[in-house]
């Protein structure tokens, strides 16, 4: 199994201690507004970024009639281009799993959970989301950090008729396949798209100096000025946390964990209540910052604390598994076999990409001294001010579009197809087209650089 691999932890030699304020139970009366039923719910992310933005306006503001502009032009070319969860099995590098059933009801879903590839799948996902931190570089070109593997991904890697059918490659077909491919089109992929590369590569291997092999750049032969993949220690480290919780809570994978909210919550199960058990069990998940140092500057979901929720790393987990085994858009009416209620209470993932566009398209105004942070190249440690002022309004900024965009739409809007989630995906695509000049968006703005935070949790 994947994460039992990592986990260097053996389970007899385990000692679980629990303590009345252990980290864990602190984090869970934090949590205390996420409700047991849909219509309780009230997601601490946005209490949590409107009440950082009260104070941090000065620095991070919405503007309003970029809002309506952006929104309007976000909504078309999200139309025009057929942009839909689905678009998630269209990245080549995207590890996907069979199609879910139309029909058949619970038994059909619960034969279709059962299958290895579903399985394979969704801990490719969690190894994904775990790793999904700090990609930004002050490098470029060949000197950058980067992956090399097959330019057309997967469709590269393995026979077509296992793309037509939707089906994962298993590691004797991958095995057989990167030997008999080996004079296929190969490229270095950069940034985030470097993290699913070096894991398609072989995401079996356990031992530290083979882990650091796993994530070797695509350096040329002999060179050694090639940057290494930021915060590498760290993130052997967050994959052996992640590892042993698994394997001693959740029987090795993240199908446990699943299994373990479907039994908790049953039918009328919610994402955020899954969002909810990711951080209470995974302390590298728990993506929150102090914020001010004083007590009685908290937001009123916060019991006894004075910490600020983005829990970038936790929502987009979920996101990517909805966007992975959302049903095809020929499959009308057709259940989601994980998230039957949807995932309509995430908000977009506070990173570093999207606040870029935001700006560019003119739905977020910086202060003066925030360009010039911007500009400069300046570090803006985690849980500074211009840091949280930038994630917090990027995320109230998608919450105000996908609020005009249900206004455009009417009565035709679908609550499945206008999420934060979805027009998160959209901007991060987006961005990434933008910047290098494969989409011009006439009179906005020019985008600038990315805010530098370097953190295991974005």
């Amino acid at each position: 199994m994947l994460f039992e691999r990592f986990n260097l932890t053996p389970r007899a030699t385990m000692t679980v201690l629990v303590e009345c304020t252990s980290p864990k139970l602190q984090h869970a009366r934090r949590l205390s507004t996420v409700g047991t039923s849909k219509t309780e719910e009230k997601n601490p992310v946005i209490t949590s970024s409107e009440y950082v933005y009260k104070s941090t306006q000065r620095l991070v503001n919405l503007n309003e009639d970029g809002i309506k502009a952006a929104s309007k032009y976000i909504h078309s070319r999200m139309s025009d281009t057929s942009y839909a969860p689905s678009t998630w099995r269209t990245q080549p590098l995207h590890f996907i799993p069979p199609v879910p059933p139309s029909s058949g009801g619970a038994a059909a879903i619960d034969a279709y959970m059962s299958q290895p590839a579903v399985k394979r799948t969704l801990d490719w996902i969690f190894f994904i989301s775990a790793m999904n931190f700090s990609f930004w570089s002050d490098k470029s070109g060949e000197e950058r950090y980067g992956v090399a593997w097959y330019e057309d991904g997967w469709l590269a890697a393995f026979p077509e008729e296992l793309e037509s059918a939707g089906l994962s490659p298993t590691r004797e077909e991958y095995s057989a396949v990167t030997t008999t491919n080996s004079g296929a089109s190969m490229t270095k992929y950069t940034g985030y798209w470097s993290l699913p590369a070096a894991t398609n590569r072989d995401p079996s291997l356990c031992p530290d100096s083979v882990i650091e092999q796993l994530f070797a750049s695509g350096r040329e032969q002999g060179s050694a000025d090639v940057e290494s993949i930021p915060l590498l220690a760290e993130r052997i480290n967050v994959l052996r946390r992640v590892s042993k919780v698994l394997c001693t809570r959740f029987e090795g994978s993240y199908v446990g964990l699943i299994e373990a909210w479907k039994k908790k919550y049953g039918d009328e199960r919610t994402a955020l209540q899954l969002v909810q058990m990711v951080v209470e069990e995974f302390e590298d998940f728990r993506d929150e910052v102090s914020w001010k140092g004083k007590k009685g500057m908290t937001p009123v979901l916060i019991l006894s604390a004075w910490f600020i929720m983005f829990l970038k790393r936790a929502q987009i987990l979920l996101a990517e598994t909805w966007a992975a085994f959302h049903p095809l858009p020929s499959q009308a009416n057709t259940q989601h076999p994980i998230f039957p209620n949807g995932i309509g209470q995430l908000t977009m993932f506070a990173d570093y990409r999207v606040p870029q566009i935001l700006y560019t398209l003119g739905i977020i105004d910086y202060a003066p001294e925030i360009l010039a942070q911007l500009k400069s190249g300046q570090l803006l440690p985690y849980g500074s001010e211009s840091e949280v002022a930038i994630r917090a309004a990027s995320i109230l900024a998608v919450e105000r579009v996908k609020e005009a965009i249900v206004d455009i739409r009417g009565i035709n809007a679908n609550s499945e197809e206008v999420t934060s989630v979805l027009i998160d995906f959209f901007l991060w695509d987006l961005a990434k087209d933008v910047e290098a000049g494969d989409v011009i968006l006439g009179e906005s703005r020019k985008i600038p650089p990315v805010h530098r935070t370097r953190s295991i949790w974005y």
